[in-house]
């Protein structure tokens, strides 16, 4: 920019007998030509532009001798100003962008921003909420966030990715002795995996007398697989005197299909308490809720129990069975 005058010229001779055109510049006269010579340096440093400044308009020189009134300003470094509520277009950092701290507002109505005012953290703001935060090492959801993905992919190869501890390399899920899906870490609600079997009694009927016996049954639903085992022990010397054409027993969840005999549910073993033996099926009947118990008999057809066959029942008598079906 230009140097202005910070001085007048002295004069040289004030006499009052100085006469006006005096010779050797002198007087009034040299006052003026040394006042011409500092308005001809001035106009050599500003330019010779002549457009008229509008409001909020800088005088900018060229550095070839012209200079203008603009409200641009090009190729001008600034030293820690201050600007308040600017308009950038376009805007290029040299270097860097220091916001010290402060936030970052970047939608139009002003409630999504980036700010990093605690050190070595950003927290990214949408909707006026704070969702996520960055810190070493770190990308955290915060609550209420969700992060959104369809692959999470190792960033490390053979290391996998690890979720809570929880390790899953190449579509397996992995671990030590002391990691991975283990017994301890299955759920234990009623029908998870890691679940404790629950007790179960069923009511005898058919060929059963449901009061002669001692029933120390449980079972175990995941999803809609059933697995079950059933004790019965005889208390009375005639526990099959039910009089009816099966063995039968409530199932403990309402069975989805009908196997008759053709599709056993499980097996089971009849114990004559004088030492025989005898192999026999479980099934599920009809009515869905109701299994039946034949033992495998002559040409090894599957045969109704009744009070004499395949033995005379009595007491201490006993059937032990294990079985599985697909639950309704």
């Amino acid at each position: 920019m230009a140097n202005f005058p910070t001085s007048l010229p002295t004069e040289r001779n004030s006499s009052s007998s100085e006469v006006l055109n005096a010779a050797a510049g002198v007087g009034l006269t040299g006052l003026l030509n040394e006042y011409s010579e500092d308005i001809v340096g001035l106009a050599t440093k500003l330019g010779t532009g002549a457009d008229t400044a509008a409001s909020n308009e800088v005088l900018v020189g060229t550095g070839v001798g012209t200079s203008g009134w603009s409200s641009t300003l090009a190729g001008i470094t600034l030293t820690s100003p201050t600007i308040n509520t600017p308009t950038l277009t376009s805007a290029v950092a040299a270097t860097s962008f220091d916001l010290n701290g402060v936030e970052m507002i970047i939608d139009a109505d002003a409630d999504t921003s980036i700010t990093a005012d605690t050190d070595d953290q950003i927290d990214i703001k949408i909707a006026a909420a704070d969702d996520f935060r960055f810190t070493a090492n770190t990308f955290t959801a915060l609550s209420g966030s969700t992060i959104a993905t369809n692959t999470i992919a190792e960033t490390t190869a053979a290391n996998g990715v690890t979720i809570d501890s929880l390790n899953i390399k190449d579509g397996y899920v992995t671990g030590s002795a002391t990691s991975g899906i283990r017994n301890a870490s299955l759920g234990t609600e009623a029908g998870g995996l890691g679940a404790a079997w629950q007790t179960w009694t069923p009511t005898l009927s058919g060929d059963f007398t449901d009061a002669d016996w001692t029933k120390n049954c449980a079972y175990l639903q995941i999803g809609k697989t059933v697995f079950f085992r059933i004790e019965l022990v005889a208390t009375d010397a005639t526990p099959m005197a039910g009089g009816g054409t099966d063995a039968e027993f409530t199932l403990p969840v309402t069975a989805a299909h009908s196997n008759v005999i053709y599709f056993p549910i499980g097996t089971a073993i009849l114990w004559d308490v004088t030492g025989s033996v005898y192999s026999a099926s479980m099934f599920t009947v009809t009515s869905l809720t109701l299994g039946k118990i034949r033992y495998l008999g002559a040409s090894s057809v599957m045969t109704s129990i009744t009070n004499l066959l395949p033995f005379t029942w009595t007491t201490n008598d006993n059937i032990t069975g294990y079985g599985m079906y697909e639950a309704a």
